[in-house]
């Protein structure tokens, strides 16, 4: 795991004021990048981005104390690309799939918090292209890459939330959210253009595995390759 600062200043957006983060809050919301958890991001626009096809939107500031932790840092590769595809969608209906999803999902679990970077559901396509063997892993996490999400920090336990101490909370401005609520429009739009000039544009140095490919890899291991 990669060297983290122990005190930093991260974010929330909500409709609301949250003072004390509870992680499972949200427990029906499964199917989000990392599954149930409070998410926050070291970027305080991007949680506004992600909220703001909402009427109200309070941004909540927090220091974070990573201390006494268990902490997992996800790089930008296939593990990430695995860990977040299993939680945005369990693939029940392919059973042997099973044995890898249960892994990762019990990886992430095991943690107070994951730190990864954000996907979207405009990458979620794109991710959805990998997993039905349409594209390889390389074009999948070069796509990720080239938008250049920031990263979130997520809360998977009490104990992790404990050392959030919240600082302050700002309300968005109306204006500010229908500009931002027109940019993932216009993002969103043009979201399927840039996969299809990527997937031309990296075809001829395409070193990348097959979904199926990796499963068959990874299928008789103990645990991912992090």
């Amino acid at each position: 795991m990669d060297k983290i600062d122990e005190k930093i200043i991260i974010y929330h957006a909500s409709t609301m004021e949250v003072r004390k983060p509870v992680w499972n809050y949200e427990a029906s919301k499964d199917r989000k990048d990392l599954g149930v958890g409070f998410y926050t991001s070291p970027d305080p626009d991007y949680p506004v981005l992600l909220y703001c096809n909402h009427d109200t939107v309070i941004l909540n500031r927090y220091e974070f104390d990573t201390s006494g932790l268990k902490i997992l840092k996800l790089n930008t590769d296939i593990d990430w690309l695995l860990a977040v595809g299993f939680h945005r969608s369990n693939y029940s209906r392919k059973q042997k799939y099973a044995s890898l999803r249960d892994t990762y999902q019990q990886l992430i679990s095991n943690c107070d918090v994951v730190i990864g970077r954000i996907s979207n559901d405009n990458f979620f396509s794109t991710m959805d292209f990998f997993f039905r063997n349409i594209i390889t892993d390389y074009i999948a996490i070069n796509i990720l890459q080239v938008m250049n999400y920031p990263e979130q920090y997520v809360f998977k336990s009490e104990k992790g939330c404990r050392n959030l101490t919240w600082i302050n909370s700002n309300p968005i401005d109306q204006g500010i959210l229908k500009k931002l609520r027109n940019e993932r429009l216009l993002n969103k739009e043009k979201m399927n253009d840039m996969v299809e000039e990527m997937r031309i544009k990296l075809r001829p140095i395409d070193n990348g595995k097959l979904f199926n490919e990796i499963v068959a890899e990874r299928i008789n291991s103990d645990k991912p390759n992090i």
